[in-house]
């Protein structure tokens, strides 16, 4: 695998932090920043996941359309628009 050179700056107490993991795991600095970048981009995106099914959830609760209702509507609005114009 091929990795740029790039520098980052983190405050001392991140970087003792991200030193003592790397040590306990017998993994490198830059491996173990890596996956703590891994990891932090995961959290990131499962955040905004769940930003938008709470969103999701919020505006199906206002549309006053109980859920159990929902695959019906679903199923009528796929029928309509496969009939021909």
């Amino acid at each position: 695998m091929s990795a740029d050179a790039v520098t980052i700056r983190l405050d001392t107490a991140v970087l003792t932090a991200l030193q003592e993991a790397a040590a306990r795991r017998h993994l490198t600095l830059d491996q173990m920043a890596g996956e703590a970048i891994v990891e932090g981009l995961k959290t990131e995106r499962l955040n905004l996941l769940q930003t938008l099914l709470s969103r999701g959830h919020r505006h199906g609760a206002a549309s006053g359309i109980p859920e159990d209702g929902l695959v019906d509507l679903i199923h009528a609005d796929r029928e309509q628009r496969r009939k021909p114009r």
